[in-house]
């Protein structure tokens, strides 16, 4: 018989320390991965009922991913993967429902081919949900720990790490971006 003290620990709490842990020993910041974690569902939950319908532009995550979670820089790739192309990505996308967008090229199609004619695809400027957003960290996630057997551990493992991620994604967002359409001065003179 075992009886279950105070200092016990949830296997979801192991579960993210042992990742977090090997993702900081991977070169990540330790500021990114809190050891408490339980209060993020609620901030999360929250987050959604205050912005139902806020959407995310795939190329700001490809942006985070690369400068914040080291997932897509050359360094790291060279090290630990061979192959990280543009088939990863789509495949990604394709799993988690987003939508292929017409990309511009700077007038590029302008008088070849009608709008829906063009080619889509998965770039920048295609439009994710939250939920969305936190999958795709899953997979990042879960490409950046793939040493060899990590790479079938499922998704929902890295649910918590890639919630922690988001919300600390929405911090720096909000440090580096303009949110334009919830400032109604952006662009006018505080004179005026």
């Amino acid at each position: 018989m075992s009886t279950k003290s105070k200092s016990d620990k949830s296997e979801r709490q192991i579960k993210y320390e042992s990742f977090r842990e090997f993702l900081i020993q991977s070169g990540l910041p330790c500021e990114l991965f809190p050891l408490n974690f339980q209060k993020i569902d609620v901030t999360l939950r929250k987050f959604k009922e205050d912005n139902p319908e806020l959407l995310f532009m795939l190329g700001d995550i490809n942006f985070y991913a690369e400068r914040i979670l080291l997932c897509t820089a050359k360094k790291g790739l060279k090290e630990t993967h061979k192959v990280f192309s543009a088939n990863t990505r789509r495949y990604w996308c394709t799993t988690i429902g987003v939508e292929p967008r017409v990309e511009s090229n700077q007038g590029q199609y302008f008088g070849k081919q009608k709008l829906e004619e063009s080619a889509k695809s998965y770039g920048t400027n295609c439009l994710l949900t939250i939920d969305q957003a936190i999958k795709l960290i899953c997979y990042l996630l879960r490409f950046r720990v793939s040493v060899g057997h990590e790479a079938k551990t499922p998704l929902a493992e890295f649910q918590d790490l890639a919630t922690v991620v988001f919300l600390d994604f929405l911090q720096k967002g909000k440090l580096e971006c303009i949110w334009a359409l919830d400032d109604a001065s952006v662009g006018k003179s505080s004179a005026a």
